[in-house]
């Protein structure tokens, strides 16, 4: 009990570290002894990453689109020259200067410039899908790291072990105590050990990359420190409204209400262009005296033009708004759909998680200790003679294996808290609690 108490105390150390490229233009330090935890790596994710900023940036070029329509279109201004002369009453036409300036119907450039404004809103909460997404691969990839960690360390602790018992059946062959077989049967669990080595520094190498992809492509060098955060392992149970209440703060439902208000605004705009637009116009004439008609005293004259657009040709204008109509039907429907699956979801999580409960108290409350005390007796047995290698050795692997089951199943349940977290749209569980 003392050794698996060692253990424990060994699995619940709270340091590993590792390596990994970060942008350096916006972390709080570039020192070698720089760490970040979980909270941080969230918390940088949310706020340097490129993807998330690439798409912030793209709202806020949509919404800059918004000022064109915050003042009337640009004036036309003409000039019509006669190279040749035209008499007229008051002498010769020498030249026309005119300006036009067109007024849309009241309402239209507002109209205009609230859809402007719908559209960035939707690029804003697809910024907060992507951004969700990124959080949870970047939790993923932490718990995968944590994960490493702990199953190494209970390699290293049983090849240490496989080392004493291998040298203890190479004594006793030597005697003629004991056989061939147990030291080469402790040499391939050996090699096997090698194996899952290099099986968990793989899957290390890549969950490293893919938060070092996550937090920036630049490089420099900052340590990344693993470890048992609060609200790593906290999971609240919280009534069916509270849950409601965060599913409909999720970032897709919120983009999807979003492209239903543009559509909206997308109709209204439809609405307006079916108005008539409005030209108002001056124009002055320039005009030269001339000696043919005694009238022709080449008096200026002024003229002033007010026109009207006629929307005569409906059936594209019609289209318009009936294409906005099924727009903003089908953003509802869509949205009621998604909260559905969403829901769904979110119970099925939620019975998968207590699956995990279940299996993680079987282990620690049945298995591990009888595994624990299945490998003590024969421990027991095999110093005085009465079982030999084989014995010890398979019970001894049976207690590595019921560990090893332990860690994957606790990585599991973090994994799998963090799609609840996804899933009801918050960080972190204790959210729900306020």
């Amino acid at each position: 009990m003392q050794r698996i108490a060692l253990v424990s105390l060994f699995l619940g150390w709270s340091l590993l570290s590792g390596y990994l490229p970060v942008a350096a233009q916006t972390l709080p330090s570039t020192s070698a002894s720089e760490s970040l935890n979980l909270i941080e790596l969230v918390d940088y994710v949310r706020s340097n990453n490129w993807s998330v900023q690439a798409q912030l940036i793209h709202s806020e070029s949509i919404l800059a689109g918004a000022g064109l329509f915050e003042s009337l279109p640009d004036p036309m201004v003409s000039i019509t020259a006669q190279p040749f002369p035209v008499l007229s009453a008051r002498g010769t036409l020498r030249s026309q200067w005119a300006v036009t300036q067109t007024i849309p119907f009241p309402g239209e450039l507002r109209s205009n410039a609230e859809l402007v404004r719908a559209s960035a809103i939707v690029a804003r909460e697809q910024a907060g899908v992507v951004e969700d997404q990124l959080v949870l691969e970047v939790k993923a990839a932490y718990f995968q790291l944590i994960q490493v960690r702990d199953r190494l360390a209970l390699a290293d602790e049983f090849e240490v072990r496989l080392s004493d018992f291998e040298e203890s059946a190479a004594a006793l062959y030597e005697v003629g105590s004991g056989s061939q077989h147990a030291i080469l049967k402790a040499q391939i669990q050996r090699s096997q050990l090698d194996r899952v080595r290099l099986d968990l520094e793989a899957a290390r190498s890549t969950a490293r990359q893919k938060i070092a992809r996550l937090l920036s492509p630049d490089s420099a060098r900052i340590r990344l420190d693993v470890t048992f955060e609060s609200e790593i392992d906290t999971y609240l149970v919280v009534p069916d409204s509270l849950i409601s209440s965060a599913i409909a703060n999720r970032s897709d439902l919120r983009t999807l209400r979003a492209l239903e208000d543009e559509a909206v605004a997308r109709g209204l705009v439809a609405q307006k262009q079916n108005k008539p637009d409005f030209s108002l116009g001056l124009t002055y004439i320039d005009v030269g005296r001339s000696d043919l008609i005694p009238s022709a005293n080449g008096r200026d004259a002024l003229g002033v033009m007010f026109g009207v657009r006629i929307p005569l040709w409906r059936k594209p204008k019609q289209a318009r708004i009936l294409e906005s109509s099924l727009a903003v039907k089908y953003s509802r429907y869509k949205l009621i759909d998604q909260t559905g699956v969403v829901e769904t979801k979110v119970q099925d999580i939620i019975q998968q998680l207590h699956l995990v409960d279940e299996q993680i108290s079987l282990l620690v409350d049945d298995l591990i200790p009888k595994a624990e005390f299945s490998f003590e007796a024969t421990l027991s047995s095999y110093t005085t003679g009465r079982t030999d290698f084989l014995d010890l050795l398979d019970s001894e692997r049976t207690l590595y294996e019921m560990s090893n089951i332990l860690v994957v199943s606790r990585f599991r349940r973090r994994v799998t808290i963090a799609q609840l977290e996804h899933a009801l749209g918050i960080t972190w569980m204790h959210e729900l609690s306020n």
